[in-house]
């Protein structure tokens, strides 16, 4: 059951770590930033 829950941490700290990069890339940043992340954890709750 503990695992569980660490697989799913890991699968979204993972995902919104390699959004961030995309979006860093995206707008032509050379580094990732704080609004990056920002911007992936906004694009997540605008889903729901």
């Amino acid at each position: 059951m503990s695992n569980n829950i660490f697989e799913k941490l890991t699968h979204n700290l993972t995902q919104t770590i390699e959004s961030a990069i995309s979006l860093a890339l995206h707008n032509k940043n050379q580094e990732v930033t704080s609004e990056h992340f920002y911007g992936h954890y906004l694009q997540i709750q605008i889903r729901f």
